[in-house]
């Protein structure tokens, strides 16, 4: 999964946080510790499935879950604390 892509796409739809993490130098810090975290947020979702469907089939466990807010929120002061300015 190309977890770098789904961040900066997720970014773009945000013009003004986009714009102010690029003019700022940290559009490229911010795109890789958002999918850190989204990447690891993933595998763990996928360790929870796993362990209560210990039957099931491990590549039908890959799809991303529902946020519990509104999808596509990005916190900016979350991850990895990269985005200061923002907070």
């Amino acid at each position: 999964m190309q977890y770098k892509t789904i961040v900066l796409e997720l970014l773009q739809q945000r013009p003004e946080m986009h714009d102010q993490l690029r003019r700022h130098r940290l559009l490229l810090p911010a795109v890789e510790a958002y999918s850190m975290e989204l990447k690891t947020s993933h595998e763990a979702w996928k360790g929870k499935l796993a362990l209560a469907r210990p039957g099931s089939d491990p590549g039908q466990m890959g799809a991303i879950p529902p946020f519990p807010e509104e999808p596509g929120v990005l916190r900016p002061c979350e991850a990895g604390r990269v985005l200061k300015l923002a907070c």
